[in-house]
């Protein structure tokens, strides 16, 4: 028999206030993904592996962070683990813009990036639970996923406006400097900074 525990109509705000941090975290994931190409000019001499990296370092990030989120969120709730990711987003997002110059660098800063995301997608079922419901949880878990998929979508329709707003495209690769790699990391850093003070 399910204990009885009082709802509040303010556990809506905390789902709306969790799901920007987690498309923003989703968006650092693909940034590059639409504009590999460009990017591989851009980052002269990293090849297509190193840009590959930088969707790759999400796999391996999860895989090795999953289970230390699982414990903090365990441990302390998912309160700390949402400002641990959240927290991480917005800086090493930042970091990656200013730095979004050196490859080495910006590869770096990326992988501190998928080492947030366990502490906001684990915690995607811990929400629902703590404040729903059971009639309503499914919708509230639902709500978060989608805020993943929707964090897929925003760059694959962004990036390649932000990175060649001329469309010029295969032009560009006799102009590297006109590539707005820098440009777009800087625009989804502010996203991210906005979103994680929202959701601390």
């Amino acid at each position: 028999m399910e204990q009885a525990f009082r709802t509040y109509k303010y556990r809506w705000v905390i789902v709306a206030a969790i799901m920007p941090i987690i498309i923003s975290t989703q968006i650092f994931w693909l940034s590059l993904s639409p504009v590999a190409s460009l990017a591989a000019v851009y980052y002269n001499g990293a090849g297509s592996l190193g840009i590959s990296m930088f969707a790759m370092s999400y796999f391996i990030m999860f895989v090795v962070f999953t289970f230390p989120a699982s414990w903090v969120i365990d441990k302390y709730g998912y309160r700390l683990s949402l400002i641990i990711g959240a927290a991480g987003t917005a800086v090493f997002g930042v970091l990656r813009a200013v730095f979004a110059a050196d490859f080495t660098l910006a590869l770096i800063f990326q992988f501190c990036i998928a080492a947030s995301q366990p502490f906001l997608l684990n915690i995607s079922t811990k929400v629902p639970a703590n404040w729903f419901p059971v009639s309503e949880r499914s919708t509230a878990a639902g709500l978060l996923t989608m805020a993943q998929y929707l964090g897929f979508i925003v760059p694959m329709v962004l990036s390649p406006i932000l990175v060649d707003p001329a469309g010029l495209g295969d032009a560009l690769v006799n102009s590297p400097a006109q590539i707005g790699i820098p440009q777009m990391f800087k625009v989804y850093a502010i996203i991210a900074v906005v979103c994680a003070i929202v959701a601390i």
